[in-house]
């Protein structure tokens, strides 16, 4: 076992351990806790209807609009397959990189 899961279990334990011993304190904090998130959904949902920022003084909110744009991989290969467009024009347009794989941590109880 790595030296960096010993301290990340550790850590955990130390967390339910204190979170345990100040069980009123952290009952109260979790529904502090959900209430932020609660409410910052329904925002989140009310800027994304009104695509309008807002502010009130203390909170700024700002809405970015993004975009995606994609291929049809499979009307590419189609259209290779008809003879529309040549293999290597497939080459110059798909691209495939990697990217950071995806690391997950879960309890096993």
């Amino acid at each position: 076992m790595s030296t960096q899961l010993q301290k990340y279990t550790n850590a955990v334990e130390a967390l339910k351990d204190h979170a345990e011993s100040n069980k009123e304190i952290f009952d109260t904090h979790q529904k502090f806790i959900l209430n932020v998130i609660d409410s910052e959904n329904e925002l989140r949902d009310y800027i994304a209807e009104t695509k309008e920022g807002e502010s009130n003084g203390t909170h700024q909110v700002t809405i970015i609009p993004q975009t995606q744009t994609w291929a049809d991989i499979e009307e590419i290969d189609k259209l290779i397959a008809e003879g529309v467009i040549s293999p290597s024009l497939r080459e110059r347009i798909v691209k495939t990189q990697d990217r950071p794989a995806r690391v997950s941590i879960r309890e096993i109880n």
